[in-house]
């Protein structure tokens, strides 16, 4: 995009949106089911989107999930969103760490022998916030 194009609109749908109010659990329970298809051998893609501050990391990774990034210290290393029980937690662990241990969890009950490939990809639109 050249700084003098025209700026252009599309329009788009989205299957759900979830409100301040919705728990991380709750939301883990609504995806529940997408997730248990990796066990199935489907792909599955999560994507978060929205504005500065609106809540995507906090969505994906969790409450303190900043909080440990940002710390300079070297043995300030632990997230303390793991803790003994995830599945009694309600609004610290993000999708991330609850979707990991739902599937290893299953795999351990299962004794299947897979390959797992995960990746995380957080990107940041820089360009268009100096354009504005």
């Amino acid at each position: 995009m050249e700084i003098s194009d025209p700026p252009s609109t599309t329009r788009e749908t989205v299957d759900q949106a979830f409100g301040p109010a919705v728990t991380q659990k709750q939301l883990f329970t609504h995806l529940e089911p997408t997730i248990s298809k990796i066990g199935e051998g489907f792909n599955v893609t999560i994507f978060s989107y929205g504005q500065t501050g609106s809540g995507k990391t906090y969505t994906m990774f969790g409450s303190d999930w900043d909080t440990l990034v940002q710390q300079e210290k070297p043995t300030a290393k632990k997230q303390t969103t793991f803790f003994g029980s995830i599945e009694s937690d309600e609004n610290f662990a993000g999708l991330i760490p609850r979707s990991i241990h739902y599937l290893f969890s299953r795999l351990y009950s299962n004794r299947k022998n897979v390959s797992i490939y995960c990746s995380f990809l957080q990107l940041y639109n820089e360009r268009l916030i100096d354009l504005l």
